[in-house]
C-alpha cells in the first residue's frame, strides 16, 4: 500500500512538472530591477521581432516576455511611467530585466544616469488586448488646469477627424484637472497606431490604460 502510494505522489510531482506555465503575459506578472536604455548606436537595426529598432518609438527588450506583450514601466524612484511594446530581445548586461528605448527612456527621466529601478507590469498580451476586462487604452494628449482650454483642443482635433477626442475630468487632482484623450481603443496596437498619426503635432502624447467607460 505504501509503496503503491509512493508510486502515486512520484507520478503527480513529475506531472506537475511538465505542466507549462501560465503565459507571463497572460498572468500580470510584475517585476522589479534594474532598466537600461538602447538609442542611435542600435537606431535601425533589426529587432528579434522584425520591426526595425526606433529610438523615438515606445519599444523595449525583454528576455522571455511574448513579442508583442504590452509593459508598463514605473520609475521607483520619480513615479513616472510608460507603456512600452516589447519588441526585441534582451538586456543581456548584469542584472537589467528590461532595455528600453530612448524614448521611454527620456519618458521615466532615466537618460542621464543610464540606469535606473522599475518596476515592471504586463498590461496587455502579445495581440494587444489588455490583460485585465473592462480596461481600455486612450491616448492621453495633453492636460490643462481649465476645461475651456481642453475644450479647445479638442474642438481642433475634431476638424482633424479624430471625432472620438474628449476632455475628460480627472479625479483626485489639484493642477491640470483636464485631459484631452482619444478612445477608448479595445486594442493597443490600434491606439499606437492613431498615436503614430499625432506625434509630428502632439510629441507629447501617451497611450494610457484605463476604466473601459472613462
Amino acid at each position: 500500500m505504501i509503496k503503491r502510494l509512493t508510486a502515486a505522489v512520484v507520478c503527480l510531482a513529475i506531472l506537475l512538472a511538465h505542466v507549462a506555465p501560465a503565459s507571463a503575459s497572460n498572468s500580470g506578472i510584475r517585476k522589479q530591477g534594474k532598466a537600461s536604455w538602447y538609442g542611435e548606436e542600435q537606431h535601425g537595426l533589426p529587432t528579434a521581432s522584425g520591426e526595425d529598432f526606433d529610438m523615438k518609438a515606445f519599444t523595449a527588450a525583454h528576455r522571455k516576455l511574448p513579442l508583442g506583450s504590452v509593459v508598463k514601466v514605473t520609475n521607483v524612484r520619480n513615479g513616472r511611467s510608460v507603456l512600452v511594446t516589447v519588441n526585441d530581445r534582451g538586456p543581456y548586461a548584469g542584472n537589467r530585466i528590461i532595455d528600453l528605448s530612448y524614448v521611454a527612456a527620456s519618458r521615466l527621466g532615466m537618460v542621464r544616469q543610464g540606469v535606473a529601478s522599475v518596476k515592471l507590469d504586463v498590461m496587455a498580451n502579445a495581440d494587444g488586448t489588455p490583460i485585465h476586462s473592462g480596461k481600455a487604452f486612450y491616448i492621453d494628449i495633453r492636460r490643462f488646469a481649465y476645461k475651456s482650454d481642453a475644450l479647445r483642443l479638442v474642438r481642433s482635433l475634431e476638424k482633424t477627424g479624430l471625432a472620438s477626442a474628449r476632455a475628460v475630468r480627472l479625479e483626485g487632482t489639484s493642477n491640470k484637472a483636464w485631459m484631452v484623450a482619444v478612445g477608448p481603443f479595445r486594442n493597443f496596437h490600434d491606439a499606437a497606431g492613431v498615436r503614430s498619426t499625432l506625434q509630428r503635432k502632439q510629441p507629447q502624447s501617451e497611450i494610457i490604460l484605463e476604466r473601459g467607460d472613462l
